[in-house]
């Protein structure tokens, strides 16, 4: 399991939701201010799938399950500059018990 404290973090609109995919997806954003979580961020960009990362934003936690993460970033409200952001793309995400 991997854990990242996130200074952004953001569900996008599924613009594919009218579709009639097998596995629907959520895509969203994560972006990191420490060097570590960033170093761990920019790896994990070259793994096919995870099993579960845990991502601390503010007083949330969230657990993205079957998730992969890329580079390639577009967003409304995250500007497409914004440094050490990336795109996930997730089977399922969950709300869970902020740990201490």
């Amino acid at each position: 399991m991997i854990r990242l404290k996130a200074s952004t973090f953001e569900i996008l609109k599924n613009a594919n939701s009218s579709s009639k995919e097998a596995t629907p997806q959520l895509n969203g954003l994560v972006g990191v201010d420490d060097d570590a979580a960033f170093k761990a961020l920019r790896d994990l960009c070259n793994k096919e799938k995870i099993d579960k990362v845990i991502v601390v934003y503010h007083d949330y936690t969230f657990s993205l399950l079957g998730v992969s993460f890329s580079d390639n970033k577009e967003s409304e409200t995250i500007p497409s500059d914004a440094a050490n952001t990336y795109k996930f793309q997730a089977r399922d995400v969950h709300l869970e018990p902020l740990a201490a």
